[in-house]
């Protein structure tokens, strides 16, 4: 689906299957994905982004963490609800550390 980008270049959007979403090399060319996954979710999505975004993309994930192995470049809290958005940046994503761990809480 393509969207008014009010001046940022083309903006597409697409709502699928998380853990299919990446199969047909559609996020390749993905500057931003964002995702509303739990922290399970993140982990279960982390080796499918790892293969295909591309260097230099970002993933944005809405209130829940990436595995304990990833590290947000940023975390912002929304204003009146204090949920956090967590920004993760290509290193986190393309750099390889063994397995998935899932923070306790």
């Amino acid at each position: 689906d393509r969207s008014p980008s009010r001046g940022l270049g083309d903006v597409y959007k697409r709502q699928a299957d998380a853990l299919q979403a990446g199969a047909d090399g559609s996020l390749a060319a993905a500057d931003l994905v964002t995702l509303y996954l739990s922290t399970q979710g993140n982990a279960a999505l982390l080796p499918m982004l790892r293969r295909t975004l591309r260097p230099g993309a970002r993933v944005v994930s809405f209130h829940w963490e990436m595995p304990t192995e990833v590290s947000p470049s940023e975390v912002v809290k929304m204003p009146k609800t204090g949920v956090s958005l967590y920004l993760y940046e290509g290193v986190g994503l393309t750099q390889t550390s063994g397995r998935c761990t899932v923070p306790q809480r």
